[in-house]
């Protein structure tokens, strides 16, 4: 069978379009790694990382309100909160894992030592009614205290080791260092899964220093 000349001329561009592109190769250079010669990390170049990223994120929301009119909606983020006043709280190294200090619950105030957690949002305490793996731990006694209220809601927990809380929500007053927090949410703990057991886990509680938006 013959082709015509129409017929080659419809054929040529499929075969143009069939033919790989040649592939461009760019030479990368790794950047300035984030640690020291032995390995550690350098806290002064995290954070010029962070300040540069953060930098990066503010560029950004603002050409997209210029060229949008309207406001990114990320661009209220928790990253973008003030701060608005700093405490200084001793904290315990334990075992290089864990850093626990003091803060105070309830009206009077009564003092737990709570891991600091900045993973999480949620305060949490044992309740007096805690009858697993509650034991060595300070409980949590909301009658003692005049500023408690029952929130009449339960809470549930789970941490990426497969440590769980669960209990039941209160709101009281809340002091870490000389900051003072009223109405704060606090979970008085019914049940501790067994790493939060005395022998696994030595704080009384854990405190959240996360974002309100993951709680």
């Amino acid at each position: 069978m013959r082709l015509t000349l129409c017929s080659l001329l419809a054929v040529l561009p499929l075969v143009a379009y069939a033919t790989p592109s040649p592939v461009t190769r760019i030479s990368l250079n790794k950047r300035r790694t984030l640690t020291d010669e032995n390995g550690v990390v350098d806290p002064s170049k995290l954070q010029q990382e962070v300040n540069k990223a953060m930098g990066k994120m503010s560029r950004g929301f603002q050409a997209f309100e210029q060229n949008t009119g309207t406001a990114h909606p990320n661009a209220f983020a928790p990253g973008t909160i003030q701060r608005r006043a700093t405490a200084a709280v001793p904290l315990t190294d334990d075992g290089g894992q864990l850093w626990q200090g003091s803060i105070s619950v309830g009206t009077p105030a009564v003092s737990f030592t709570v891991d600091f957690d900045t993973g999480s949002s949620d305060l949490f305490l044992p309740g007096t009614n805690c009858r697993v793996n509650c034991q060595g731990h300070k409980a949590f006694n909301t009658a003692s205290s005049s500023t408690a209220r029952d929130l009449k809601k339960t809470f549930s927990l789970a941490f990426g080791d497969g440590s769980t809380v669960e209990g039941e929500q209160f709101s009281d007053t809340v002091t870490i260092g000389s900051l003072k927090a009223t109405t704060q949410t606090v979970g008085a703990a019914t049940q501790y899964s067994t790493g939060f057991a005395i022998a696994e886990f030595p704080p009384d509680g854990l405190m959240g220093m996360g974002f309100p938006q993951i709680s």
